[in-house]
């Protein structure tokens, strides 16, 4: 069994090193190998990495159904990158009503039954639920995802700002950006504010 594993976990390692390459179709034969393993941590892994194959290329449709494989793989990580994945395809194509329901989903999930490393995608997924939020005039509702992510400590509220002010850049707002940066700076928290400061200060240079 330990064979297996290693087996198809490498797939998704030749996989990477095949699609940073160049040979995609290789690289898909890697990525599916690993989804067809059956394994608890490769097989995810190789749905979400056809999917990010699939959406380079072109095929969202083929994107939409290897990321929502991934999300009923149920993996405490892969999912959530999925579900990230998924939503942005939505949004991607107009779909606001399911980009919403995906971060969301990802958000629960994650805080409702958290593993160790996935905190990443949860703030990844709460900066994108604010922004698309605040962007279709749901104030009430971004106010109470700020109030339950952050629990009123400052340093969760300046990550919280950095974390939108990354978001926001991605989308080319760098107004909003700046201004979330700002913020952060001014709730002076001991560690996350010193380093929004350095982000200014190189925007500045």
């Amino acid at each position: 069994m330990a064979f297996f594993r290693r087996k198809s976990r490498h797939a998704i390692d030749t996989g990477r090193r095949l699609h940073q390459g160049g040979d995609l179709d290789s690289a898909r034969r890697a990525y599916q190998r690993a989804a067809d393993s059956g394994d608890l941590h490769a097989a995810p892994a190789g749905q979400w990495n056809l999917g990010m194959l699939a959406r380079d290329a072109g095929d969202d449709a083929a994107a939409r159904e290897h990321y929502r494989r991934t999300i009923e793989s149920g993996h405490p990580a892969w999912s959530l990158r999925a579900a990230l994945a998924l939503g942005q395809l939505h949004e991607d194509h107009g779909e606001v009503d399911k980009a919403i329901a995906r971060y969301e989903w990802a958000v629960d999930s994650g805080t409702r039954a958290p593993e160790e490393g996935t905190d990443v995608f949860v703030r990844q997924a709460v900066a994108k639920l604010d922004v698309v939020l605040t962007q279709r005039g749901e104030h009430a509702k971004a106010q109470a995802l700020h109030d339950r992510v952050t629990r009123g400590l400052p340093e969760e509220r300046a990550r919280f700002l950095l974390n939108r002010s990354h978001e926001l850049e991605t989308r080319g707002d760098v107004e909003g950006s700046t201004a979330a940066l700002r913020e952060a700076v001014a709730i002076g928290a001991p560690t996350l504010s010193a380093r929004a400061a350095q982000l200014l200060a190189l925007r500045d240079c």
